[in-house]
């Protein structure tokens, strides 16, 4: 049911941060990044003069894994462990650098 990236919305107050990706930079806040949702992500955000932050999102399993399974069976599985659309992202840490 899920896509295999998931947006996540980014934004930092002063805006015009600049956005870190996993070591790229991206853009700046407030922005909306699409990201796999079968890895695990670090966002960093940096604007001069104040302190650095970042936060870590790594997936967790969908509520829809249970209806893909009853309505697509072990195909609609593979397809979505293949693809990572079986996975959420989520906050796991936030930090100042």
């Amino acid at each position: 049911m899920n896509q295999p990236t998931q947006e996540v919305s980014i934004s930092s107050n002063p805006t015009g941060a600049t956005v870190v990706i996993n070591g790229q930079t991206k853009g700046k806040t407030p922005m909306v990044a699409d990201l796999k949702r079968k890895n695990t992500q670090l966002i960093s955000i940096q604007l001069d003069g104040f302190s650095p932050y970042e936060v870590a999102l790594s997936r967790s399993v969908s509520g829809w894994v249970w209806g893909n399974i009853a309505f697509g069976g072990i195909v609609g599985l593979v397809v979505d462990l293949a693809s990572g659309s079986i996975y959420n992202l989520r906050r796991i840490r936030l930090w100042p650098i």
